[in-house]
């Protein structure tokens, strides 16, 4: 099975090191010949997938150790959607009040979830659960699925994964709703009353 971790510590005269998967106390032990990609040299913090064996002694180490491609299915539909959305107020004279509005929001959601999977690695204060996925319900699920794909944040976490889509599935239908005549007119009012609000 393929685990995701970061390289917590690196020994480039002895060649060799240990990988901290998230939510594991102990950490997995890998050579530079374990290391996929020959010529390339493991740096600390540096995100790595990897299978878990057992060498002649019985200990747990890591083997074909590589750094995975970032762009993977969350960032390439996180993308697709910011495309569409741009395409929108360009093909249906969406409101750009939204468009912004979902910019912003994920811009704020992805900087987050990058502070709480560094507090994560230093043992630091973490942001709640709860704030996580309001961030993406409110809006913000296109940076948070950019999170998971650019820093594999939660990556173990199945139920954070499911949660995470059904926030994504929940506001892609009502964007899809806004679209529609009725929809778009109640975007638009609801976009004024909390302009009213603000002055």
């Amino acid at each position: 099975m393929d685990m995701i971790g970061t390289i917590s510590e690196w020994d480039a005269e002895k060649g060799q090191g240990f990988i901290t998967v998230s939510g594991q106390p102990k950490r997995i032990f890998f050579q530079l010949a374990d290391v996929s990609r020959k010529g390339h040299s493991p740096k600390v913090d540096e995100y790595v997938r990897f299978h878990v064996t057992k060498d002649v002694y019985g200990s747990i180490r890591a083997t074909d150790v590589e750094t995975p491609t970032p762009f993977n299915f969350s960032s390439a539909i996180a993308v697709w959607f910011a495309s569409v959305l741009c395409a929108s107020v360009y093909l249906f004279e969406y409101s750009l009040i939204a468009t912004v509005f979902y910019f912003l929001v994920s811009a704020i959601t992805y900087a987050i979830y990058a502070f709480d999977k560094s507090a994560e690695q230093h043992g630091g204060w973490r942001i709640p659960l709860f704030s996580l996925y309001f961030l993406s319900l409110i809006g913000g699920w296109p940076g948070a699925l950019l999170a998971q794909g650019f820093l594999y944040y939660r990556y173990h976490d199945d139920l954070f994964k499911v949660l995470l889509w059904f926030t994504a599935l929940a506001n892609f239908t009502l964007y899809c709703w806004t679209l529609s005549p009725h929809g778009n007119e109640q975007m638009y009012r609801f976009i004024g009353y909390v302009i009213t609000l603000l002055k």
